[in-house]
């Protein structure tokens, strides 16, 4: 016998199944603000100790292999101004005020930076000229 105020066909589920769909909303919304934060986090971080040592290492080689090596003239009379160069500009092109500031998603590209880096024309030209002596010999 069907009572008056029961509705016919009503599944028992119906009241289930909101409250998974309630709770799974929830979820979406809580895994959205999650991926916010994380995202926010991967945009400030900057890079760690290791990456900060591998840069330095590999921007150190670029600038001896520019000065031709630290027993050279260029590298006693110039190393100062070249070791400068080099940081100064990577800061110019990262746009950070040190260049341990760089944030850790471009470390690949702070380090394709420093190994692919030379002095501009006019270092260069001096360099090659304090070294000539020591290349023609």
């Amino acid at each position: 016998m069907i009572k008056s105020n029961e509705i016919v066909g009503k599944s028992t589920g119906h009241v289930a199944q909101k409250k998974r769909t309630r709770l799974m909303a929830e979820m979406v919304t809580s895994i959205d603000e999650l991926d916010t934060r994380v995202t926010s986090l991967e945009d400030t971080m900057r890079i760690n100790g290791t990456q900060e040592y591998k840069i330095h290492e590999k921007g150190k080689a670029s600038v001896m292999k520019a000065l031709g090596g630290k027993d050279t003239p260029a590298y006693k009379k110039l190393g100062r101004k070249v070791f400068s160069a080099i940081w100064s500009e990577f800061k110019h092109y990262f746009d950070i005020p040190r260049y341990n500031e760089l944030p850790a998603k471009r470390f690949k590209d702070g380090l394709k930076f420093v190994e692919t880096w030379h002095p501009k024309q006019e270092l260069l030209m001096n360099i090659e000229e304090l070294n000539k002596g020591v290349s023609n010999d």
